[in-house]
């Protein structure tokens, strides 16, 4: 990396560069963002996606043969997650412990219970702030 080498780091887009998989994938009806983070993550997303196989391929054994075979592993977790829609997905890896999560588009941020509080807080300190101003 630039603070080892003065080497600056090629950009993947939505995924990490020394980690595979860790990145967005396009799934029915939107995009999900996956991330596993070790080995014994890939097992599990490897689980949740009914593809079994993968954890016995031995190109897919460590991070390191992973990254290596970045191009072909992704071309067949792309398929996969294609299939589902991404609500599908979100249960599916719900308790898991594989970092993940949807990409919302702005209505959706906006529709989320958190935001909505916010929201209320915002405009009800507006509003006292017109009643202070007001007298």
């Amino acid at each position: 990396n630039y603070l080892n080498g003065k080497k600056e780091a090629k950009r993947w887009g939505t995924a990490h560069g020394s980690i595979v998989p860790y990145q967005a994938f396009k799934t029915k009806d939107s995009y999900i963002v996956v991330g596993a983070g070790n080995d014994h993550q890939f097992v599990t997303v490897c689980k949740i996606l009914n593809l079994h196989s993968l954890t016995k391929d031995e190109k897919y054994k460590t991070n390191k043969l992973r990254v290596q075979h970045r191009r072909e592993l992704l071309g067949i977790l792309s398929a996969r997650f294609s299939e589902k829609m991404t609500t599908e997905w979100l249960e599916l890896f719900q308790d898991s412990g594989v970092p993940y999560g949807p990409i919302n588009s702005i209505q959706q941020v906006f529709s989320e219970p958190q935001i909505q509080i916010e929201i209320n807080i915002l405009e009800e300190s507006t509003d006292l702030e017109k009643c202070t101003e007001d007298g």
